[in-house]
């Protein structure tokens, strides 16, 4: 079985097991939890961006010693048997663009970049925005504005211009 078999089947297996609510709920319910990891990310149809979180937790403190230095202890975040799964899907009919980035490699959103949320982001102004509005054809006065939304990870941010919200489904 090849990798896009393997994602599509996990990510269509997630989006059967619960129903969507409210994508404002999600962010919400998104914005509780202490940390996040991408578990999948593709499209299961042309254009249609679908991502699977799974919730990060910290743990118990062990050890912590690197490449040999002995950091003391810490509390490792990753998940466990409580986590909780999002499956975001931003639909194709609204999608315009999206990118997946090293989260070590970007950089925090400062003004004139104003944003709401804490892992699902909303930004009224972004970079990404005037540059996508700048350098694409879309027809806002047709489909609607443009939105950033931003999925940030633990070791992956996610950039999504469309124009409307992802559909939420939270798994338990």
């Amino acid at each position: 079985m090849n990798l896009l078999a393997k994602l599509q089947g996990r990510l269509k297996g997630a989006a059967q097991q619960e129903l969507p609510i409210d994508w404002l709920e999600g962010a919400r319910l998104m914005d509780e939890c202490e940390s996040f990891f991408v578990e999948a990310i593709g499209e299961l149809e042309e254009l249609q961006l679908s991502i699977l979180l799974v919730e990060g937790k910290a743990q118990a403190e062990e050890p912590l010693v690197l490449q040999g230095v002995d950091f003391g202890v810490g509390r490792p975040i990753r998940p466990d048997g409580s986590s909780r799964r999002f499956f975001i899907q931003f639909s194709r009919h609204r999608l315009i663009s999206y990118s997946v980035s090293d989260e070590s490699c970007g950089k925090y959103p400062v003004a004139p970049e104003r944003f709401s949320g804490k892992w699902l982001r909303i930004f009224s102004a972004s970079h990404l925005l005037e540059f996508t509005r700048a350098h694409t054809q879309y027809p806002e006065e047709l489909d609607g504005p443009m939105q950033h939304y931003e999925i940030v990870t633990q070791n992956h941010v996610i950039d999504v211009i469309a124009t409307g919200p992802p559909v939420i489904t939270v798994i338990r």
